[in-house]
């Protein structure tokens, strides 16, 4: 397992969370819905940082998508790379499952979480009340606060 070095010093980090969905009536095959990228590299001993945010809400009903990207400065990084590093989804799948209902849409969810070396991912099929289980809160409160 890797030395966490948000806990042991500034050695640097790499980190990247991607998220995917898409959704739709059914029968339908759906659509994109959102795309979003967390990705933030610091390399102290080299003087390299770069930190960004970058969503994508695919087209609405009169077809205008929205994108927005941010730059983040160090402190902003770290904080979002501390609370990755927290959440243990960099190490571990998050527990959460389909919250079932009688809605006739569906939604697709996939999730990669990086941190250094560690990487997890999570595909999810869910119905339109989303997810459940032991880590639903954390998992939704980190989306929240990387992505708004």
């Amino acid at each position: 397992m890797t030395v966490s070095p948000l806990r042991h010093g500034d050695r640097g980090y790499a980190a990247e969370v991607l998220l995917l969905e898409t959704g739709g009536a059914l029968p339908g095959p759906g659509r994109l819905l959102r795309c979003c990228r967390f990705a933030a590299a610091h390399v102290p001993a080299a003087g390299i940082f770069d930190a960004e945010v970058a969503v994508l809400v695919a087209a609405d009903a009169a077809g205008a998508a929205r994108s927005t990207s941010r730059v983040l400065d160090a402190a902003a990084a770290r904080e979002l790379v501390a609370a990755i590093d927290e959440s243990g989804f960099a190490a571990r799948v998050p527990d959460v499952r389909e919250r079932p209902d009688t809605s006739d849409h569906w939604r697709r969810l996939v999730l990669q979480v990086q941190l250094d070396d560690r990487v997890t991912r999570l595909d999810l099929l869910l119905q339109s009340s989303g997810f459940e289980g032991p880590d639903a809160g954390a998992l939704q409160a980190l989306l929240d606060r990387l992505f708004g």
